[in-house]
């Protein structure tokens, strides 16, 4: 790794607007309990005591590249543009997978090349992407098992202090990409076979889903489900919770443009026996609600 050229420091990418104070969001599977976390702000912070940190999740199951990815497209572009992203949720760290550097809807991220970034490029095209081997403030030290600490780190308050993404390495456009989960349509021709893609704080089930299916719930006043551990039963397709009495299983589009099961003042998860991973079954009874 090089020393840091104090000639690009002042030299902002072309890519992206910078915000007044340098904004860094963190997503991690790194949870709570241990140093990590600490340890990757104070690199952050001692080369860039000016930034502003922001924690998006720590709390990404372990491994769950598809989780990360999906939060991350979710959180990311509410923070304004300029904003760097750093994402670790790297089963492959310390291998020969790429970490790469991203300018991708105003927004910078920094992160793994292993579909970290599948839901925002299914989303936004890319403007602009290199592979990081060059690292003008990388850790003396750098760890086969801590990328994140020092290298991903240092390559994010680079950008924080000014430098270019041009600094860290050469372009590339093959960036990897995993499957997103889909609906697929029931051999009856009627109902889909359903992906549940997340579970929330409160046991809601959000659901993969397509523009067709949701047009049709959209139209429907209410659905029947099915799943592995439950019978077919009904659900109600609602605006919001408060329409339903407690205890009623609901259909309603999310605050994601998700589909999402839920039980008013329940768990979703809990009634049906499910996990995320899991798939159902779901009939839409098509009719004008009222």
């Amino acid at each position: 790794m090089s020393a840091i050229d104090r000639g690009h420091v002042s030299s902002l990418s072309s890519h992206c607007t910078k915000t007044a104070v340098p904004i860094i969001t963190l997503l991690t599977d790194f949870g709570t309990s241990d140093s990590y976390v600490a340890q990757m702000k104070g690199v952050l912070l001692t080369a860039c005591s000016t930034c502003q940190l922001i924690d998006i999740t720590h709390q990404i199951p372990p491994q769950d590249i598809l989780s990360g990815s999906r939060i991350l497209a979710e959180a990311a572009l509410r923070f304004p543009p300029g904003t760097i992203h750093i994402a670790v949720v790297d089963p492959g760290v310390g291998t020969d997978r790429p970490i790469i550097a991203v300018a991708l809807a105003g927004h910078q991220f920094v992160l793994p090349d292993n579909g970290l970034l599948s839901h925002l490029l299914s989303q936004h095209p890319l403007d602009c992407a290199v592979q990081v081997t060059n690292v003008p403030l990388a850790q003396p030290s750098i760890s086969c098992t801590f990328h994140g600490r020092d290298i991903i780190a240092p390559a994010a308050a680079h950008l924080a202090l000014g430098g270019k993404l041009s600094d860290l390495g050469p372009a590339t456009q093959r960036l990897h990409r995993c499957q997103l989960p889909t609906p697929e349509r029931l051999s009856d021709g009627i109902g889909w076979h359903c992906p549940i893609i997340a579970v929330d704080h409160y046991g809601n089930l959000a659901l993969g889903s397509c523009q067709e299916l949701l047009s049709q719930i959209r139209q429907s006043l209410r659905v029947e489900v099915e799943t592995a551990c439950s019978v077919r039963q009904p659900a109600i397709v609602v605006d919001t919770y408060g329409q339903q009495a407690a205890g009623q299983l609901i259909m309603l589009v999310d605050s994601q443009c998700r589909l999402e099961l839920a039980q008013v003042n329940g768990s979703a998860l809990k009634l049906l026996k499910v996990k995320s991973g899991d798939f159902m079954k779901i009939w839409p009874v098509l009719g004008i609600c009222p």
